[in-house]
């Protein structure tokens, strides 16, 4: 994965940070809720 940013004065740069801290925070939230998640599989043989 790879991201490219392109900054052309301060501004931009806070707003930049605020919004990959926005999406990192985000990812993490949705990291923690996927290890909260239970999954039950069950297999069953093919009918041939």
């Amino acid at each position: 994965m790879q991201a490219t940013l392109k900054i052309s004065n301060a501004e931009d740069v806070n707003k930049t940070i605020i919004r990959t801290e926005k999406a990192i925070k985000e990812l993490r939230d949705c990291l923690w809720n996927l290890s909260k998640l239970e999954v039950e599989v069950e297999l069953t043989p093919a009918k041939k």
